[in-house]
């Protein structure tokens, strides 16, 4: 039986993505003992809500080097998804460094051709590369979104990825980078803001960069 444990320690993502897969319209994560650990992308479904207390913190695992929440699909659109609370640390120092512009373990940088090569992706796919970007979070394709009250920590790159987004409300967003030291990782990291490429019906798509509270640390 999978447990959510809490304790900083264990890995909680099991649990929560079991509860997300079981179809209920609203998965609550109450205040954890310390702090919730997931090893994998949690993958949100339509008409699906997941809400933690605005102050309780879930931490990506060590080298798991993933983004922390996606909704499911990204080709088909999907409905009706809702991220509410939490403070969510992508713990950049322990993921592999910005995708971008240094290799990962393998020795593989994530250029464009690549990613043609790889995937069969273009530029003309829409923003979400299907591979490991350094965001924290990733939407696409989603028609009524709302993203709210939610605090971002330490992403590798950007704090969220939207592309194809419409009907949308993204409110009380905040982005924290604790910087322990200096290291290439962090040199060429992004401004943690967000990344948009989002969606007004009759409207071209528009970039939303403003409206957050960002702040360094160290």
């Amino acid at each position: 039986m999978k447990k959510l444990y809490g304790d900083g320690i264990h890995d909680d993502y099991p649990y929560i993505q079991a509860q997300l897969d079981s179809g209920v319209c609203e998965v609550f994560l109450p205040a954890p003992k310390v702090n919730y650990v997931i090893s994998k992308t949690l993958q949100i479904h339509s008409n699906q809500t997941l809400k933690l207390p605005r102050m309780a913190i879930i931490k990506l695992a060590k080298m798991s080097n993933c983004a922390m929440v996606e909704n499911v699909d990204f080709e088909k659109w999907e409905t009706n998804i809702c991220l509410d609370g939490g403070i969510w640390d992508m713990n950049h120092n322990n993921q592999w460094p910005n995708p971008y512009h240094f290799p990962d373990s393998n020795g593989v940088i994530r250029t464009k051709a690549y990613m043609k090569e790889k995937f069969g992706w273009t530029p003309q796919s829409g923003l979400v590369r299907p591979t490991y970007t350094g965001h924290a979070f990733v939407f696409s394709r989603v028609k009524n979104f709302t993203f709210k009250n939610v605090t971002i920590v330490n992403p590798v790159v950007y704090g969220v990825q939207l592309s194809f987004i419409e009907y949308f409300t993204i409110e009380n967003i905040r982005v924290r980078v604790i910087i322990y030291f200096i290291s290439k990782q962090l040199y060429t990291s992004c401004l943690p803001v967000l990344l948009c490429d989002v969606t007004i019906p009759g409207e071209k798509p528009m970039a939303v960069k403003s409206g957050f509270q960002v702040t360094s640390e160290g």
